[in-house]
């Protein structure tokens, strides 16, 4: 969904163009000063020009903010440490409720700092710096010159952390007990290092990290992470209190019951999964994603994406002109509780972009209906489509859907988002059958008894949003490169790292952050910790075809059955080349087979419509010798019926 012609991308996380009614802009298309009047669209506004006083529709691609926020000290999500984002969000909410105020009165800034206990200054400098930026990673603590050194010894922290883990996952074991324990763990850590400079921490410096673990990290220790996030997550608000566009989208998967073809062979290779957010107050979808993986953090993340960037490119499958004008960061994302939801990615996400998660409850899918209900219409539209399946064990009879398939993936999805455009601009019964397309472009204007929020985030750079979605990995670099899954990777860019050991550690190696595209493993994104970017790295075979995890994964369990075990690069791709060299072989058996059946079909449909002539025509020797009988004459004796015996 985004373009990828770049060598290199910038810091993790993408900058947020916040564009907000009545505040003014720059443009990148030509100089002067613009002032925003009023939304059109989620990606379209009406501006007035400050010097001819001039009002034109633009697109918010367009808008530069007049001050611009520094993007050069932003590491990637997953490096940030727990204790600063801790630490932004306090700070986040210190001035939540100055956020949308460009100029605060004195008396809101000191009843501000005696409610938080900040002074003023800090919080002016927290206010002007998130309003530059408007993301959790602008609160955080400056990158500093000396930053690496760490006052604690690499083991000593190693063990203060254990010992930490083993206070908060026993709840009998007592914080002086934990500290004598670390002691002892010192001395013996010492005496094996007699030459390293290894002393234990005090009582107080313990202490103080102990009370700096929240609620939440006692009990994700004891129950883990998804039980103590559902006990002590914020619950602001519920679905009954949506009142304006964007501000809760719902995400379900589902499994399309339409059977997909392959692009080459044209055979069938299985069915697809589709992820779907659905924009609540105007019933608009905001954006989905169609793979044949099973659901998981890609399929999750790249509909994310989807979602917040505009729709240009997508609508370019269609061969008609249409409008989707939902883009934008959502206020909360509602979901089931599946693992996907849950995990390390969009919790970080969520955190970066201040974007709201809200779980339904365990065992209650009513509180999905608005997802789920869209996600039952659009499997039953799917079931007309040639390859679709039926529901039922006895349901199929003689229609086999592996043989009625004819779309691809690609197909698929183009066939889906023609399904889009048809219901956002079709009326809707739980929405006084108005079209979503049409209540979605009104609720920003405010009317409807939507809430004039005014102002609608956006992300100014899709390359980083995306690369904030993928998955992650951490490698070592060896002389061959790095490797994974079996690929290996190369690029001169690599050689600086070539056998790093663990700053932290020496005694290993250290580990490299890596992200992959499933759906191109042919490349991937190095993080480069020096230059603080992401870095293109190509396969060390450039010839290797483009390939997706998913054929990866095929590959491999077709290579365990033959009972393969160990696997190497070459005979991954030469697996590939072998199997779709099957896969066209028996396309040719298949066609044979087909028309001999055919064939067979039509001669005996041929045999039995001569056999049939035979018995209801009679012959023409026949024809000529017969003359036509005489009239009966009319009598009062009703006539005996007529009957023909086909055997004579």
């Amino acid at each position: 969904m985004v373009d990828e012609d770049l060598t290199t991308i910038g810091a993790g996380g993408s900058s947020i163009l916040e564009v907000v009614v009545g505040r003014s802009y720059g443009r990148s298309d030509r100089p002067g000063l613009y002032t925003v009047m009023q939304y059109e669209a989620a990606d379209e506004v009406l501006v007035r020009e400050a010097g001819s006083a001039a009002l034109e529709k633009v697109n918010v691609a367009v808008l530069l903010p007049l001050d611009a926020a520094d993007r050069s000290d932003r590491p990637d999500l997953t490096l940030i440490e727990e204790e600063k984002i801790k630490q932004a969000e306090k700070r986040l909410e210190a001035i939540r409720d100055l956020i949308p105020l460009s100029r605060v009165p004195l008396e809101k800034w000191k009843a501000q700092s005696e409610k938080a206990g900040v002074p003023v200054k800090t919080l002016r400098g927290w206010h002007r710096r998130y309003r530059k930026d408007p993301r959790l990673s602008s609160l955080m603590r400056r990158r500093r010159k000396d930053i690496g050194e760490s006052r604690l010894h690499p083991r000593v922290e190693e063990c203060v952390n254990n010992q930490l883990a083993n206070l908060l996952a026993d709840g009998n074991l007592k914080i002086g007990e934990a500290h004598q324990d670390l002691q002892d763990e010192i001395k013996e850590l010492a005496a094996k290092f007699p030459k390293e400079k290894i002393v234990c921490p005090v009582f107080s410096t313990f202490y103080l990290r102990y009370r700096a673990a929240t609620e939440y990290d006692k009990d994700a220790a004891k129950f883990g992470k998804r039980q103590a996030g559902l006990k002590h997550r914020l619950r602001k608000g519920s679905l009954q209190e949506v009142d304006h566009p964007l501000a809760v989208v719902q995400v379900d998967h589902l499994e399309l019951p339409v059977m997909v073809v392959d692009e080459v062979d044209r055979i069938s290779i299985g069915k697809a999964w589709i992820t779907v957010l659905i924009e609540i107050w105007s019933r608009c979808i905001a954006g989905f994603y169609i793979t044949l993986e099973s659901p998981g953090n890609l399929s999750l993340g790249m509909a994310m994406v989807h979602a917040i960037l505009p729709k240009a490119d997508t609508l370019k499958l269609l061969s008609y002109k249409a409008s989707w004008p939902v883009c934008g960061f959502p206020w909360a994302v509602h979901s089931d509780n599946a693992g996907e939801f849950h995990g390390n990615m969009q919790e970080l996400a969520a955190k970066e972009y201040c974007f709201e998660l809200i779980f339904r409850k365990v065992k209650q899918p009513q509180y999905g209906g608005y997802i789920e209900t869209y996600l039952g219409t659009l499997s039953e539209k799917l079931r007309r489509v040639p390859g679709a399946t039926r529901e039922g064990k006895d349901a199929l009879g003689d229609y086999d859907p592996s043989d009625a398939a004819v779309m691809t993936l690609a197909e698929l999805e183009a066939y889906v988002l023609n399904l889009i455009m048809e219901y956002h601009n079709s009326p809707h019964s739980q929405i006084g059958e108005m079209t979503p397309l049409t209540r979605f472009k009104e609720g920003l204007r405010g009317n409807l008894g939507a809430m004039p929020i005014g102002r609608l985030r956006h992300a100014s750079d899709p390359k980083k949003l995306m690369l904030d979605f993928l998955p992650v990995e951490e490698r070592t670099i060896n002389p061959r490169g790095v490797v994974w899954d079996h690929i290996w990777y190369m690029d001169d860019c690599l050689q600086r790292w070539v056998h790093a050991r663990d700053p932290k550690n020496i005694d290993e190696s250290r580990k490299f952050l890596f992200r992959r595209d499933p759906r191109d493993i042919t490349r991937i994104y190095f993080w480069d910790p020096e230059e603080r970017l992401y870095k293109v790295i190509c396969t060390r075979d450039p010839t290797r075809p483009k390939t997706s995890v998913w054929e990866l994964n095929a590959i491999r369990g077709y290579l365990k059955q033959r009972g393969t075990e160990e696997i190497d690069e070459d005979l991954l791709f030469k697996s590939r080349a072998e199997r779709r060299q099957q896969v066209a072989k028996a396309r040719t058996k298949t066609k044979q087979t087909r028309r001999a059946r055919d064939q067979e079909r039509h001669r005996r449909a041929e045999e039995g419509a001569a056999a049939f002539q035979k018995l209801v025509e009679p012959t023409a020797d026949t024809a000529a010798k017969s003359e036509p009988a005489p009239a009966p004459a009319m009598s009062s004796v009703e006539a005996e019926p007529f009957e023909m015996n086909w055997d004579d």
